[in-house]
């Protein structure tokens, strides 16, 4: 999986699922969804987004913090729920994502004055 995968993998893997519960309660409610399952989604969506932001990125990517075997383990699950993919994927990713990049070379083309002035339609081959 590239990069463009995986960003298009995130953002369907995060929105998907937050648009079918809207929906879920809109057509739902009170026959089979109440406040204790908003509750049940809300705290369970709150786990998950720490464990990506805390665990995946600060902890495991970035290396931010330092914690025990179990919190690390806790965190790395809690992740792994948001459905983002494996800690090791996602932080490769990320890391990849950071890593510098060196601009292309671009090469000049002999071109006459007039051909760079404004309004031209730049160097013409020769």
């Amino acid at each position: 999986m590239d990069g463009r995968e995986h960003y298009g993998f995130v953002v369907a893997s995060s929105l998907l699922p937050l648009l079918g519960v809207v929906a879920a309660v809109a057509l739902l409610w009170q026959r089979a969804v109440g406040p204790s399952d908003l509750v049940a989604f809300a705290v369970m969506y709150l786990v998950a987004g720490i464990g990506v932001s805390a665990g995946y990125h600060r902890l495991l990517a970035h290396r931010s913090f330092r914690t025990g075997r179990g919190v690390r383990i806790a965190l790395a699950a809690a992740g792994a729920m948001a459905g983002q993919g494996p800690p090791l994927v996602w932080v490769a990713h990320h890391r990849r994502h950071h890593t510098p990049r060196a601009a292309p070379a671009r090469p000049r083309a002999a071109c006459s004055p007039r051909a760079r002035s404004p309004g031209s339609l730049g160097c013409s081959p020769s």
